[in-house]
């Protein structure tokens, strides 16, 4: 998580960082975080509603889901073990 923490915010009403606040994300429309202003690369790609498995390929591999955004071009992604330990916190952030 200290890791995730350089980019993202996780509590309600929490400003965005260089990524976007991730409170409420799992079943959130991908790409509406309030006031963050999204690569153009995601913004051209997302048509999907963040769901358990489609944030789990993107904690994971970022780079394979969208070329050029902003977490490809910085996070390389996390193992299985800490994307089941990441998806199970973002799950209480509602």
């Amino acid at each position: 998580m200290k890791q995730c923490a350089l980019c993202h915010t996780v509590g309600k009403d929490e400003p965005n960082l260089f990524g976007p606040n991730l409170h409420g994300i799992v079943g959130r429309k991908a790409g509406t975080a309030p006031g963050y202003r999204y690569s153009p690369a995601f913004q051209a790609t997302v048509s999907w509603d963040w769901s358990p498995d489609v944030l789990g390929a993107w904690i994971t591999q970022p780079r394979a889901m969208i070329p050029g955004s902003f977490m490809a071009l910085f996070f390389q992604g996390a193992s299985d073990r800490d994307r089941d330990d990441i998806l199970a916190y973002l799950a209480t952030q509602k």
